[in-house]
């Protein structure tokens, strides 16, 4: 199952936490309407998609990001992940995808995001 909500929001950006798993059984076409309609649609420049509490991710998840990734370059905007560790993280890594959606709005790496738990 997989959950998700806005945990921050500024003037160039808006982090959305991701938790559980993300999948082609999970909620992922809900998932991509609030990317694609909530957050992009609306104005937000840069969508970082904070994967710390992800705890798996089969293809179909990855395509799920590949896909808003585009959707989001297509529209000027940056869609990146953050903070993948463990299965999530292998998957991105072996796939090379990481290096397409881990990158900022210049090409920077983003750094993963400190958890105040």
């Amino acid at each position: 199952m997989l959950e998700y909500r806005v945990a921050e929001r500024s003037d160039d950006h808006v982090v959305v936490d991701l938790r559980g798993e993300l999948t082609n059984h999970g909620d992922t076409d809900s998932f991509q309407a609030f990317v694609r309609h909530d957050l992009i649609r609306s104005g937000d420049r840069n969508v970082r998609l904070n994967l710390d509490e992800l705890t798996f991710m089969d293809l179909d998840g990855l395509w799920v990001l590949i896909a808003l990734h585009q959707h989001s370059a297509a529209r000027g905007k940056a869609l990146t992940v953050q903070g993948a560790r463990g299965q999530p993280l292998e998957k991105l890594t072996t796939t090379g995808t990481l290096a397409l959606l881990g990158k900022g709005p210049a090409g920077t790496p983003l750094t993963p995001r400190r958890s105040s738990r």
